[in-house]
């Protein structure tokens, strides 16, 4: 399959996560594409990169195409592994709370490259190819890589436009903001939790806490596709991410407080750790209780009904929704990384599940993708209790 593989070089350009061009990356972060690489000859032999049971990426004809998710300049794998050069071989890997390697870049022609190298290496492995980025192996030929979407914009000016340069980071704090609470008027909301006898911390240090047993995300431009559970929290155009928040039976007569934790990039780099995310545009969250837990079939149609114009999110705050039934609406704020904003209070319903949606509101412009952490810092949804 490798005999005829030939040099095929593209430019493009390098762009850091949340450091490059923001106009580039608010259009494409968060979506999904399929990776191809192409060997050269007449016509170009291409073929998909799928992957093997531990991660490893493939090519082969007839091998079935991979969905990766885009993060401005890195990208995780549809089991939300994060995908990587693994060492000493520089060979494209994906793996469970994998740091990401960044400084990929979708050009506007869908040719990919990293840190501005546009030749990879196909090297040849039973009928099969491994992906690296130097050739390692007996029978290793040039090739590019291709990607059938998350292209960034093609300008037809010499130049793209420019952004304002604001910062949106701030000192971190303990429960610097919280959302607004709003009630719902709807007849099948979910049951009002009783007040917490005590106000827990607001962080994973301090007490115990519990993260999702579950997150699911659901797109409302494929209402009824089920996406299965993921490491991967999305609030996007057409991403919203429900979380089941199992409260075990010994937190009986405990007082139970659900945050969401933004840290820093500069706090996520200086601590060697796993988690990672891509936030650009407003910023704009909307937090909202689910009557009744996902499972792990859950759409967008169980959530909103069918019903694409329901006024979950709008000044109303309510919804009769699908089979997880009613939603109260907790609030919406806007994030700003180095915060942690409560979302609720109660007295802990010992042996219950509690399920949470965050959603972009009306009129916001959102893109948020992270992988939900708390080694060594916290990242994501969580509740502590005390």
């Amino acid at each position: 399959m490798l005999a005829h593989l030939s040099l095929l070089a593209t430019g493009g350009l390098f762009v850091l996560l949340g450091q490059g061009n923001p106009i580039n990356s608010r259009s494409n972060a968060g979506c999904s594409f399929h990776l191809t690489i192409n060997a050269g000859g007449s016509p170009p032999a291409t073929y998909s990169v799928g992957q093997i049971g531990d991660g490893l990426c493939r090519a082969r004809g007839d091998l079935e195409a991979s969905t990766f998710t885009w993060f401005g300049d890195a990208f995780v794998d549809q089991q939300g592994r994060g995908c990587w050069w693994t060492p000493p071989t520089s060979v494209l890997q994906c793996d469970p709370s994998q740091q990401l390697s960044h400084g990929f870049e979708i050009g506007c022609d869908g040719n990919v490259t990293f840190s501005g190298q546009s030749t990879f290496f196909a090297c040849k492995t039973d009928d099969s190819a491994n992906i690296y980025l130097e050739p390692n192996g007996a029978q290793c030929q040039p090739v590019t890589l291709a990607s059938d979407g998350c292209q960034s914009t093609c300008y037809v000016s010499s130049s793209p436009p420019l952004s304002d340069g604001s910062s949106r980071e701030h000192v971190a704090g303990p429960e610097q903001a919280s959302p607004v609470r709003n009630s719902s008027t709807a007849d099948d909301q979910p049951s009002p939790l009783s007040p917490p006898a005590k106000d827990c911390p607001a962080n994973i240090i301090w007490s115990p806490f519990e993260k999702p047993q579950m997150m699911i995300p659901v797109d409302r431009s494929n209402p009824s596709k089920a996406y299965g559970p993921s490491l991967l929290g999305q609030i996007t155009q057409n991403f919203s991410t429900v979380f089941n928040v199992d409260i075990p039976a010994s937190y009986a007569g405990k007082s139970c407080k659900v945050f969401f934790s933004l840290p820093t990039m500069e706090q996520l780099s200086s601590s060697n750790g796993t988690e990672t995310y891509y936030l650009s545009g407003s910023g704009g969250v909307a937090f909202s209780r689910m009557a009744n837990p996902a499972t792990m079939g859950t759409t967008w149609e169980d959530i909103f009904g069918g019903d694409e114009n329901t006024g979950l999110f709008s000044s109303s705050n309510s919804s009769s929704g699908g089979s997880l039934g009613g939603a109260t609406a907790l609030g919406q704020t806007t994030l700003t990384p180095g915060y942690t904003y409560v979302v609720d209070r109660f007295a802990c319903p010992a042996g219950q599940t509690l399920t949470y949606l965050i959603t972009e509101p009306d009129e916001e412009d959102t893109y948020l993708v992270y992988i939900q952490g708390d080694v060594p810092v916290a990242l994501g949804l969580f509740m502590s209790t005390c």
